[in-house]
């Protein structure tokens, strides 16, 4: 049992090399490619020598699922043979099939692999993150951008297949152990959660609109964009208000929310302890922001206030003027002072959510304030000013 971990790391890795070699591989590749499959396809004869001492009951069952569906053909690849654990049986036979204990023997093995699998994938994913800011800072040219971009392209596979070695381990400890509170710390990974600290969310990209073809007909050289292509590209869909923009908006993935292991290193965690302060400081700076919009209204909306009142007061203070001028200039000051009230009372209603929280007492101008405002040298010139407006009806263009 101790050669399993070994056994099923070489049938991953093996899957992988056989992918990435093509038809047009060199002979050494093929060869080294064969060698390896031999040793792979060695070391499953020898567990499955091994195999009725740790599940006894596996040769019948295999006995009756030929039965039942039929004879199963060979793999042609030791890569693609099946190494039959615990975890592939029913989970009413298991406990009766196999050797007492080892069903907990292979949940803790796939517990252990969730987590180095996870380790794997974000350490892949902060080398990428530092590849990222070395290619945008020192990589100028054609070449050396191709280059850095094809090395970047080789640790986002080895992310991404660290992440498929998580799926497999982690949909094998569900058999075992079935649902609990464990699927709250090892979570579903998806392939938007294969990201770095420093990446946005993906969004699902838009359907354009109909263009000239609105009948529908279909073409065969028209491709819609999903999120798959744009990922590989390296662009991001279109994102709006409601997608989250902007640092305030960003979502970690879970897989740097996981609780610290005890026997972490301090400078694994050093990255995300950078991170995690940097969020605090936009986090904080946000709250001031919201903080300095509600005054900001407020004091438009007693400024406002103000204003009328001071339009209103302006009426009746100049005597020894003819009644038609009298009523012109209270006119005026009368309509200034409604436009005011009006102004106020639409943006009363527009933020009447923003400003739920403050008290009405400080959109009223308090009593010990002349004319809603401390007395300035400011003040005085703009009363007298206004005052000339009202009496002369004109701004000085008659002198």
């Amino acid at each position: 049992m101790q050669n399993i971990p070994i056994l099923l790391h070489d049938r991953w890795r093996l899957k992988a090399v056989a992918k990435n070699t093509s038809g047009q591989a060199t002979l050494n590749q093929k060869s080294s490619l064969t060698q390896q499959r031999t040793q792979l396809r060695t070391k499953i004869q020898t567990w499955q020598l091994l195999l009725p001492l740790y599940i006894p009951g596996l040769l019948q069952y295999q006995i009756d699922l030929e039965k039942k569906h039929g004879r199963i053909p060979e793999p042609e690849h030791p890569e693609e043979q099946k190494i039959w654990l615990p975890s592939h049986l029913p989970a009413e036979l298991r406990n009766d099939m196999c050797y007492p204990g080892l069903p907990e023997m292979e949940e803790k093995l796939r517990t252990a692999q969730c987590y180095s699998a996870l380790d794997a994938l974000r350490h892949c994913l902060r080398i990428k993150s530092r590849l990222y800011f070395q290619k945008q800072k020192n990589i100028r040219g054609q070449r050396d951008g191709t280059h850095s971009r094809a090395v970047i392209d080789r640790i986002h596979l080895k992310a991404v297949r660290a992440g498929q070695k998580y799926r497999w381990a982690r949909a094998a400890k569900l058999k075992l152990s079935g649902k609990g509170d464990w699927e709250n710390v090892l979570k579903p990974l998806e392939d938007s959660d294969i990201r770095s600290y420093r990446e946005a969310e993906q969004v699902r990209p838009k359907k354009g609109r109909m263009g000239t073809r609105e009948d529908n007909e279909k073409v065969e050289w028209e491709v819609t964009p999903d999120v798959e292509n744009l990922r590989h590209l390296g662009l991001e869909a279109e994102r709006d208000k409601r997608s989250g923009t902007g640092e305030t908006r960003r979502t970690f993935s879970w897989i740097w929310l996981m609780p610290r292991k005890p026997n972490a290193a301090d400078a694994t965690d050093e990255t995300m302890r950078v991170e995690w302060v940097k969020s605090r400081a936009r986090a904080t700076r946000a709250k001031e922001e919201v903080l300095l919009l509600k005054e900001e209204m407020r004091r438009v909306v007693a400024f406002l206030g103000w204003k009328s009142h001071w339009w209103l007061n302006r009426v009746g203070m100049r005597s020894g003027l003819d009644k038609s001028l009298a009523e012109g200039l209270r006119a005026i000051a009368v309509k200034q002072s409604q436009l005011q009230m009006s102004l106020r009372d639409s943006f009363q209603a527009l933020w009447k959510v923003p400003l739920k929280d403050i008290s009405p007492d400080q959109l009223i101008v308090p009593d010990d304030m002349e004319d809603g405002v401390p007395k300035t040298d400011e003040d005085d010139d703009s009363e007298e000013e206004g005052e000339e407006v009202l009496v002369d009806g004109s701004d000085g263009e008659d002198e």
